[in-house]
């Protein structure tokens, strides 16, 4: 089936506000209001002619927000909002400091996975909070496992206007060769995910926020959102990048 690779929503910067251009499909579709998740985050991300975007992260350290290439590459600027589930609550930090994957390949968004450094190490509360990555040992997600996805946005596509509030949802991992038949994605790089039995999608805007699963009690960050089917269907998966592929470049890169 023919997909679309939806990079993330123009806006206009404007009196240093963020507000939309288009009026884009409702992402998280068929979520739900989520409540404190510490490691999420909202990344707006700007070229050289100050046009910006927005997508999501999840912080992983102090200062290294991890999200998708598509993010980073050909951007120079990026404003991090965290500590709050609420729009307009959260808190600002700016970066000119990120780097993508070296293998990513925009056509194709492989290897789409991106760090983006802060200049200043953020204060660990229960409202601000790394999540943890997988361990090295084991390839995650695992086939039919539910993860959790997250991200900010519009509520529907008839409504110009952001969500208030940050929305969640779950879907389940599916077989290799099924994600395969959908996108130009390399196994094990990548992986998707859907729910037929509560249909609900990731859409513009959640490019870069983090799918999670628990590992021992505890939420572990396996996938960023990367791919996204045409109109963003809820009835059709979406790809994200399998983060335990990459933990080397990560721990490399975290490290310099």
């Amino acid at each position: 089936m023919k997909f679309l690779v939806i990079l993330a929503l123009a806006v206009a910067l404007t009196e240093g506000l963020v507000t939309s251009d288009v009026a884009p499909e409702g992402f998280v579709i068929n979520g739900a209001n989520g409540t404190h998740t510490p490691h999420h985050v909202l990344v707006e991300f700007f070229n050289a002619q100050q046009l910006g975007f927005f997508g999501g992260g999840s912080i992983i350290t102090s200062t290294h927000i991890l999200t998708s290439a598509q993010c980073v590459h050909g951007f120079v600027r990026w404003r991090v909002g965290y500590g709050s589930f609420l729009r307009d609550q959260l808190t600002w930090i700016e970066s000119t400091n990120a780097v993508p994957n070296p293998q990513y390949v925009p056509t194709t968004r492989n290897n789409d996975i991106a760090i983006i450094t802060l200049p200043t190490p953020l204060v660990f509360t229960a409202r601000v909070h790394p999540i943890a990555l997988p361990p090295t040992n084991i390839v995650m997600p695992y086939q039919n496992e539910q993860g959790t996805i997250l991200g900010f946005g519009f509520t529907s596509g008839a409504v110009n206007l952001p969500s208030d509030n940050l929305r969640y949802g779950y879907v389940r991992v599916q077989p290799d060769a099924f994600c395969l038949s959908i996108f130009q994605i390399v196994s094990p790089n990548h992986f998707c995910a859907s729910d037929n039995r509560v249909p609900v999608n990731i859409c513009n805007g959640d490019i870069g926020g983090g799918f999670t699963v628990y590992y021992r009690g505890e939420p572990v960050l396996v996938g960023i959102n990367s791919i996204l089917i045409e109109n963003c269907h809820i009835q059709w998966p979406s790809a994200y990048t399998r983060v335990s592929h990459y933990l080397p470049w990560i721990h490399q890169t975290i490290a310099l």
